[in-house]
């Protein structure tokens, strides 16, 4: 089973005070610190309905109304939309039904309901640990859990708050759907680090409709220097994470804007595929991964609307515009599937193109609203890794070396600069409305899995499957 962890960096700070007035239980959970060593904590149950359990770490300071709030959010918005984009109906035969839900409960404490535990990790805003459906390893819950910190909720950061649980609720889903599709032989693999975190990242709009606060700023301003040297989501982690996670959201908003297969996210999520396979092979037509990034890589810089080579005609991601890669060196480090772009003054001739290393990056030219096979005078080399093994180390690309011409007055005073100043580490370590969580390590379990009900779990296929669906008042 696959490990995937965003976890806190202290055991929690919240746990000291007396008990809630109306508090409907007292629990001791397991959590996880920065380096992944379990502590416990004491958390009450302040609010539940058919679908979830809120549990607060003692003295957290969260009240029952607000966890009720919560929990009715998760019972008519968060379940009901990210069940109806990525949940699956499982035929376990002899009139055994189970959505996805309804399996991860099974591999846990069989209670009928998710338990979403709020405590304060410190600078995460979430995470959902595969460990806790295990029964032989250190810090397991034995249940479905996620972790959800508790500063957004304090703060009055309700739809920060309800994002992080629907990016929880996916990452949980996800492991489930792996236990059943790689047990079965209908995937070889568990899903890849960057595709999970991508689902997840695409959750939080399935849920809320909405682009996270500040993602096409953090974009723009690469405040890192990193996104202009070429740092993506498909290597994740190699940088700058908080960069992953935003080019993550762009990656998938740009696939949802470009599409009309209302199925498409549904058959990535299900695919027979672990890796980049699961997005070309559910995509309409035939297209190549290194086409797709062409694409994607273009849009970020041209972004015309309602072309393959932007964002459809959605205002906020048409602000999208990368910068050029400020450097005199003539190559650079690109790591699997990062790209750059490079300033032309003279313009390079189609005889003249690069060629180094062209087996693992490909090269074109942008000009005013079209992608060329040379570059204008005064526009951009675009210089791209084709390489999909996400551990493969980088490839040497050729680019100008020139030095770009400094940025217009407009962009300099850009009116939506100031949202800027929402983007900073709190208390010195926590960073607010970005990072929805930290990843750190990957780790097969050979260990077992085990129900209390005497299901079996093998045998399945893909002929009794059936996708999930209820109504939603939206």
């Amino acid at each position: 089973m696959v490990l995937l962890l965003a976890c806190n960096d202290s055991p929690g700070g919240g746990g000291g005070g007396g008990g809630t007035e109306g508090a409907l239980g007292v629990r001791t959970f397991y959590s996880l610190n920065e380096n992944e060593q379990p502590y416990t904590l004491t958390a009450e149950l302040l609010a539940e309905n058919s679908r979830c359990e809120i549990w607060v770490e003692k003295g957290a300071g969260i009240s029952i109304a607000t966890a009720r709030s919560i929990a009715n959010t998760y019972n008519t918005a968060i379940f009901p939309r990210l069940m109806n984009e990525f949940g699956t109906i499982y035929n376990f035969g002899n009139g055994n039904f189970l959505n996805t839900m309804q399996v991860a409960d099974l591999l846990g404490d069989e209670n009928g309901k998710l338990i979403i535990l709020f405590l304060d990790i410190g600078f995460a805003g979430g995470y959902f640990w595969s460990g806790n459906f295990v029964n032989d390893v250190p810090g397991s819950n034995l249940s479905d859990i996620i972790f959800i910190d508790t500063s957004a909720v304090l703060e009055g950061d309700m739809q920060f708050t309800y994002e992080v649980i629907a990016h929880e609720m996916q990452h949980l889903m996800n492991f489930v759907t792996n236990v059943l599709l790689v047990s079965n032989d209908e995937r070889s693999y568990v899903t890849e680090l960057w595709l999970n975190e991508s689902l997840s990242e695409y959750a939080q709009w399935v849920y809320s409709g909405k682009h996270p606060q500040g993602y096409v700023n953090w974009y723009n301003n690469d405040s890192s220097g990193e996104i202009s040297k070429g740092d993506n989501f498909y290597m994740w982690n190699n940088r700058n994470v908080l960069n992953d996670y935003v080019t993550a959201y762009l990656f998938f908003q740009y696939l949802r804007l470009n599409n009309n297969d209302k199925d498409l996210f549904y058959n990535i999520f299900m695919s027979e595929y672990h890796n980049y396979q699961a997005i070309t092979s559910s995509l309409p037509g035939s297209i190549t991964w290194t086409q797709l990034l062409e694409r994607w890589h273009t849009a970020n810089f041209l972004n015309i609307p309602n072309t393959i080579y932007g964002y459809g005609n959605d205002t906020e991601l048409g602000a999208i515009k990368a910068k050029y890669i400020n450097t005199t060196a003539v190559t650079s480090q690109l790591y699997p599937g990062e790209a750059v772009y490079s300033f032309s003054s003279a313009g390079i001739s189609a005889g003249a193109m690069p060629a180094l290393n062209s087996a693992q990056i490909r090269y074109v030219g942008l000009g005013v609203n079209d992608v060329l096979n040379n570059v204008p005078a005064g526009r951009a080399l675009l210089s791209f890794s084709t390489v999909t093994n996400i551990n493969a180390s980088f490839t040497n690309g050729t680019i100008t070396g020139i030095v770009p011409p400094p940025p217009s007055l407009k962009m300099l005073f850009n009116a939506d600069m100031p949202v800027q100043a929402k983007f900073q580490f709190n208390d010195g370590n926590r960073f607010r409305n970005m990072n929805t969580g930290i990843n750190f390590t990957e780790t097969i379990y050979s260990g077992n899995i085990t129900t209390q009900t005497n299901l079996d779990f093998s045998g399945l296929t893909r002929d009794s499957f059936r996708r999930y669906r209820e109504n939603v008042n939206e």
